[in-house]
């Protein structure tokens, strides 16, 4: 047996593939916390300095933590290079909506309880196949007084598919329970009260809160974190000193809509491999012009010819 694939089984990881290891099993943890450390390469694959040193997150003396002087420090970013003014962002981020108009988020849902599950079955999974589970799903548990009584045999063969169904269904049975004894039934629309409940982190309530609680919010996931970064609106591997960098450049009523066009540009554009040719910010974009361009001129450049004369050698007889 491989060493990790009984703590894999333990969190639901479909047996022999390539989820079933400790390294993935980490990520979800990760993914699902927000708050944890990440590894060396992070920074390198965002577009930041190897040697970047972290964020510090305390207030120096004589300012208040959140105050404008802490968010104007938070614009130098981690490696100290000037990233983009308010008015650059923006133009940039509008230049991104237009490339993808009506940016909202692919998951399919009615409510906010429904938003809420979908959005938790959503960790390392894909919104597609969320969303061919959730139509049984949610006609079987039509809301958190019904996912409050299932048990996890019940609920695991239904959400099998999107991985790691051990965990996240012990996350959903858990958060109903919450919901029920702590809310009424009813989602909370404040940030404070989302992460407490069982399975919630800062980005799946952001999630929530912006598309289906009508209140402002920034999601912060992997895409956002690459796409902001490379193009320099933001630097930082901590997708909450990310949130904050672009929350203080926009007015709220852009948050959610900020998101949900960084995502999209992500998954089709900016991928982890760019289609930088099909990117309607290239030439404004940090990674383009440092890494992406300066490369295809060296490749350019002819090649140096020998110099004096040249010597023919004459075949053997």
């Amino acid at each position: 047996m491989r060493p990790g694939s009984n703590a894999a089984a333990a969190l639901g990881a479909p047996p022999g593939s390539q989820g079933a290891t400790t390294e993935n099993i980490g990520q979800y943890l990760r993914e699902e916390q927000r708050r944890e450390a990440r590894g060396p390469n992070a920074a390198a694959a965002l577009g930041c300095r190897r040697d970047a040193a972290p964020v510090e997150r305390r207030p120096q003396r004589g300012r208040r933590a959140g105050g404008p002087e802490c968010r104007r420090d938070l614009r130098h970013g981690l490696s100290g290079r000037r990233m983009k003014t308010s008015r650059e962002t923006r133009a940039i981020l509008d230049s991104l909506e237009a490339q993808h108009p009506g940016a909202d988020t692919e998951l399919h849902y009615t409510t906010a309880f429904q938003l809420l599950v979908a959005t938790i079955l959503s960790a390392q999974s894909t919104d597609a196949r969320v969303n061919m589970v959730t139509p049984a799903l949610f006609k079987r548990y039509r809301d958190a007084r019904a996912l409050s009584k299932a048990t996890t045999a019940a609920l695991e063969p239904q959400i099998h598919s999107t991985g790691f169904f051990r965990a996240k269904s012990k996350s959903l049975i858990g958060m109903a329970q919450a919901l029920v004894k702590d809310h009424g039934g009813a989602v909370p629309a404040s940030m404070e009260a989302l992460i407490e409940l069982p399975g919630v982190g800062r980005k799946t309530a952001n999630v929530v809160l912006g598309h289906a609680l009508g209140v402002p919010g920034l999601p912060v996931d992997r895409h956002v974190l690459r796409v902001a970064n490379r193009i320099g609106v933001a630097e930082s591997d901590d997708p909450v000193v990310v949130e904050q960098q672009l929350c203080d450049v926009l007015p709220p009523e852009r948050w959610t809509r900020t998101s949900d066009t960084l995502i999209l540009h992500g998954r089709r554009i900016c991928r982890p491999k760019p289609l930088c040719d099909q990117c309607n910010v290239r030439d404004d974009c940090d990674f383009y012009r440092t890494s992406v361009a300066r490369v295809r001129v060296r490749r350019a450049k002819p090649a140096r010819q020998a110099s004096g004369p040249t010597r023919i050698r004459t075949p053997r007889r």
